[in-house]
C-alpha cells in the first residue's frame, strides 16, 4: 500500500509497532483545537496507526481526557446508532469477543437531536468560547 505518514507521532507508533512493544501509551496527541475546521492535522494517521497496532494485540493506553480515539467519550458515545441498548464487551480466553446488548429507553426526539448536534464542537475538552 501507499505510504501513510504525515507526523512524527504517527511515525513513532509505526515504530513501536515494527520494534514489538506489547504496549502503546500515548499522552498529548489530542488534535484538539477550537476551530475543528482548521484542526492540526494528523489525527487521522496516527489513529491508523493505532489501529494496527490493536489488530496485532498491542495495548493502546490513551488517557480518558484524551480526544484521540474518542478517549474522552463515554462508552456508550464510542458506538453510534445504539441509542436504545448498551452494549457490553466480554472477551474470552481464545481472544474473541462475545457481544450481549442491555435494552434501556428510547431516548426522545430531543435528547436524539442534542447527542448529534454539529453546532457545538464534537470534543469535551474545548468549552464554548464566552463573551468578556
Amino acid at each position: 500500500g501507499a505510504p501513510y505518514f504525515n507526523s512524527t507521532s504517527a511515525y513513532a507508533v509505526a515504530f513501536a509497532i515494527h520494534i514489538g512493544v506489547s504496549r502503546i501509551s500515548l499522552f498529548g496527541l489530542d488534535y484538539t483545537l477550537p476551530n475543528v475546521h482548521h484542526a492540526e492535522k494528523g489525527r487521522a494517521c496516527v489513529e491508523f496507526w493505532l489501529g494496527i497496532a490493536a489488530a496485532r494485540g498491542i495495548e493502546i493506553s490513551i488517557p480518558e481526557t484524551s480526544s484521540l480515539m474518542d478517549g474522552c467519550a463515554s462508552d456508550r458515545d464510542r458506538l453510534y446508532g445504539y441509542d436504545c441498548v448498551d452494549v457490553h464487551f466480554h472477551d474470552r480466553a481464545d481472544g474473541a469477543v462475545d457481544l450481549t446488548f442491555t435494552p434501556r429507553d428510547t431516548p426522545t426526539a430531543a435528547e436524539m437531536e442534542a447527542r448529534y448536534d454539529h453546532r457545538r464542537h464534537p470534543s469535551p475538552l474545548v468549552q464554548p468560547e464566552t463573551s468578556p
